[in-house]
């Protein structure tokens, strides 16, 4: 399955380690300056930003994953919507990408647009065909595990992400995977200017509030898989796609 989930989810190429002071001095000078660019400049521009000290999350030694770079020269976007003629694609794609996700009883707290890189594929036909990498998936958790206190405060203040119980011990319920679907879906049918984190903010207050409601009410129903899922949850909250 690992395998197959590599269609939609960008896994790590491999791992590396941010070199000390006496290895830097063994590596070149264009490997210490992509790994300055890479790693040091940014991650300190993102910490500088949050008033936080780099030298906390960063020392020698520490573990690096590391990605293919999936280029914008390549076609890769993320911000953006893909054309319309691609939307069923897409959004098929999320749906294969849940799949894998129920599979593997996992999780995903932060399926975003912003977090799924896509590009329009090349095909010899005439049909339009639509690649997708999921890049952010360090916010999981299995089914039925709890769900860190802390990230559950942050994402009620959040209008994105999906509105979770406010009180006692929130687990995971499979069922969250697919607020994003849902969203993804609402966001393609709608015809104006913003953009998604803007448009899930703004106009899905309520969907947010019915959503939280269905995934209390549904109890042991959230935590079955079947092909009857997807049904029923289309079936109460409509969905034009």
């Amino acid at each position: 399955m690992l395998e197959s989930a590599s269609d939609c989810f960008l896994f790590p190429l491999g791992i590396v380690t941010y070199p000390g002071v006496e290895a830097a001095k063994r590596i070149s000078g264009d490997i210490q300056a992509l790994l300055f660019e890479c790693i040091y400049a940014t991650f300190n521009k993102r910490c500088a930003s949050r008033g936080e000290s780099f030298d906390r999350f960063l020392c020698p030694g520490t573990p690096i994953l590391i990605y293919k770079n999936l280029r914008r020269e390549d076609g890769w976007k993320h911000s953006e919507k893909p054309p319309a003629q691609c939307y069923r694609l897409f959004l098929d794609k999320v749906l294969q990408s849940i799949d894998y996700l129920l599979r593997a009883r996992l999780v995903l707290l932060d399926l975003r647009f912003s977090n799924i890189l896509w590009r329009e594929k090349v095909t010899g036909g005439a049909e339009p065909d639509v690649e997708i990498q999921i890049i952010d998936f360090e916010d999981i958790v299995s089914v039925g595990l709890a769900i860190p206190a802390l990230f559950v405060a942050v994402a009620n203040e959040d209008g994105r992400y999906p509105l979770f119980p406010k009180s006692g011990i929130v687990t995971g319920q499979p069922m969250f995977n697919f607020w994003w679907y849902i969203c993804l879906v609402r966001w393609f049918s709608y015809t104006g200017e913003s953009g998604y984190d803007e448009f899930v903010r703004i106009h899905c207050t309520t969907l947010r509030d019915d959503f939280s409601a269905f995934i209390e009410s549904a109890g042991e129903k959230a935590i079955i898989h079947d092909a009857d899922l997807l049904v029923f949850l289309k079936q109460t909250f409509p969905m034009t796609m």
